[in-house]
């Protein structure tokens, strides 16, 4: 069996996102949906002594209704860069790993980024790297689908050889077991709950970023990605 799975491509994902990466066989980046000012797409959550905190990265939206993910730039007038690392910096100093992993945020925040899209898979990237996952990336925009909702991803195995769908549970209204089967494409539903793991300032605080995981975990990261 061969497992798809499809996400759009957010800002530092949480792990649910990676969960679904890791268990999938192929994992497409959904960059061609339109983009949403409600969603995750440029922002991420951490943990700092004040509780669970937003990292936002501005963008420029007006006049641009409509637009989808991978047309959606930075408003760089902004210094969020700095402010982004400096967040960082503050929150995880005292976390056991922090050492591990800051040099690359450093080198993430000094470039000028122009594309949110281009930022978004550079931190992709990279965290699935610290997190061991192996499982080919692709982008929706390359495949150039243009039906939505179920057909969509029906024709996205389709291409891609894939006979069966992950997703969480929370999707599960809209997604008809029988519609899948009906096109031969089983349908899989995960719990995306998270584990708690150690973190800093009190108690467990989920939804986070996976940055605090691995801030907090290290090389335990994955296995407790993956715990069952």
């Amino acid at each position: 069996m061969k497992i798809l799975a499809a996400h759009p491509p957010v800002y530092l994902p949480d792990l649910a996102f990676f969960y679904k990466m890791a268990k999938a066989d192929v994992f497409v980046l959904a960059d061609d949906l339109q983009y949403s000012t409600h969603g995750n797409i440029n922002r991420a959550r951490i943990k700092s002594a004040a509780g669970a905190q937003w990292l936002t990265v501005p963008v420029l939206t007006h006049g641009r209704q409509g637009q989808r993910i991978r047309e959606v730039e930075i408003a760089n007038a902004f210094h969020w860069r700095q402010r982004h690392l400096k967040s960082l910096t503050v929150s995880y100093k005292k976390a056991a790993f922090f050492e591990k992993y800051i040099d690359f945020f450093e080198a993430l925040y000094a470039k000028a980024w122009h594309r949110l899209l281009d930022l978004n898979v550079a931190g992709i990237e990279y965290l699935r790297e610290a997190l061991e996952i192996r499982t080919p990336l692709t982008s929706s925009s390359e495949m150039g689908i243009e039906a939505r909702g179920a057909a969509r991803i029906i024709e996205m195995a389709r291409r891609l050889g894939c006979d069966a769908y992950l997703a969480e549970k929370r999707f599960e209204p809209a997604l008809d077991p029988a519609e899948f089967a009906a096109a031969g494409l089983i349908l899989i539903l995960v719990d995306e709950e998270t584990r708690p793991y150690h973190q800093l300032f009190g108690d467990f605080i989920p939804g986070l970023s996976v940055v605090d995981l691995l801030m907090n975990e290290g090389d335990m990261a994955r296995q407790i990605l993956l715990a069952e």
